[in-house]
């Protein structure tokens, strides 16, 4: 009996987020060529495979397909490959495809489930479901230190703090996706735990979030990839080895803070910009992003946004964004004579005071003319005829 099992956990690869040629060259070169040297016994990929609902005629359905048939070709014929679930806005149920492949051990597993994958070899599955109370429903599968592997999509607290708290605190009474803890998960796993659905490689001691598999926005500048992993059932080992995928774009923020010396002058901001510029030209980064903290008493900001804004308006690779500083104090001013100006009009709002004397009143703040209330209540309630009349009989 084989006692050492190696597999591959890929997760988030979202087919649609990015021009599907990239993604197919990325997956093909990255994975699929390098395969052979592995001696593959499963492939897990922890949810979210598609990015957002396809058409038949649309390409990516065409490459996702053709991912997933190359991956096949490309492993010997026992392997076994299971797709986990993951968020629904981006699966929206289009696995069906998958059951087209004959003669090999593929599974969707869409609802909680275990399994003995290999002889001494128990896994967990985990995809994001929507749920009532979690400890009802997963209480037959929670057991101390049942599985080697627990292979999953969603929510661990530890990682994703915003989220937890999103969903913890919802009064909502609909079903919702649960949250897990690395904690909860270690006590059922006496191996390792991978996880989709947070973006960034994380390693919470044996309870892992793998990342996506590319970069296709900024924030999301750690790097990207896959696991490779092997279980020893004689000796009870677990072993990864985390596989960089060194063809995902790049996507670098570069922030100036009010202190920089890049505002001291136009000249020095060219020079500055130009450095960056010959470093985007070289393709040493596909995409950049410029965060600029603007000083507030900078002697004409107004030209500088515009200066730099015009300056990249024709690249694409390249976004722009101001913050702090001066626009913070321009965000206060405005925020200021917005009070200034509804203080000054609040009698307008006043339900004591007669709407003759508003009018008065508002006249004379902004046309700075005085027209009585008696007045006004005759321009508002007289006749016009009789008005006429009455100012030429003067």
């Amino acid at each position: 009996m084989r006692k050492k099992y190696n597999g591959l956990v890929i997760a988030d690869v979202h087919v649609g987020a990015i021009a599907i040629e990239k993604l197919y060259d990325e997956f093909y070169h990255m994975v699929i060529k390098r395969i052979d040297k592995d001696n593959l016994d499963f492939i897990i990929i922890c949810g979210d495979w598609f990015d957002h609902k396809l058409f038949l005629n649309d390409k990516e359905s065409y490459y996702s397909y053709k991912i997933i048939q190359d991956l096949i070709d490309a492993t010997r014929d026992d392997i076994k490959i299971r797709f986990v679930y993951g968020t629904e806005s981006h699966e929206c149920d289009q696995y069906d495809i998958i059951s087209t492949v004959s003669n090999r051990d593929i599974r969707v597993i869409k609802y909680v489930d275990k399994e003995e994958l290999f002889p001494g070899v128990n896994v967990l599955y985990l995809p994001e479901e929507h749920i009532g109370n979690k400890e009802e429903y997963y209480k037959e599968f929670f057991k101390e230190k049942e599985y080697d592997y627990v292979f999953g999509h969603g929510i661990i607290r530890e990682s994703m703090k915003m989220a937890a708290l999103s969903v913890e605190n919802s009064t909502s009474k609909r079903k919702k996706v649960p949250v897990f803890s690395s904690g909860e998960l270690r006590y059922i796993c006496r191996g390792e735990t991978y996880f989709g659905h947070y973006h960034v490689n994380t390693d919470m001691d044996d309870v892992y979030y793998v990342g996506s598999f590319t970069r296709w926005q900024f924030g999301e500048e750690e790097p990207k990839g896959y696991y490779k992993i092997t279980v020893d059932t004689k000796k009870k080992t677990y072993d990864n080895e985390f596989v960089e995928n060194t063809m995902a774009e790049m996507y670098v923020t570069i922030r100036y803070g009010y202190n920089n010396p890049v505002f001291k002058s136009v000249d020095t901001m060219e020079k500055k910009l130009k450095d960056v510029d010959n470093i985007v030209d070289s393709h040493m980064l596909d995409h950049v992003r410029f965060q600029f903290n603007i000083p507030k008493d900078s002697e004409n900001p107004e030209f500088i946004m515009n200066y730099i804004r015009e300056r990249y308006k024709f690249k694409d690779n390249i976004k722009i964004g101001f913050e702090h500083g001066y626009i913070e104090e321009k965000k206060k001013q405005e925020k200021e004579k917005v009070k200034e100006e509804n203080d000054k009009y609040s009698f307008i709002f006043d339900k004591n005071m007669p709407f003759q004397n508003k009018v008065s009143l508002f006249i004379n703040i902004d046309y700075e003319k005085d027209v009585s209330p008696d007045d006004v209540d005759i321009y508002l309630n007289k006749p016009l005829n009789e008005i006429v009349h009455d100012k030429s009989s003067e």
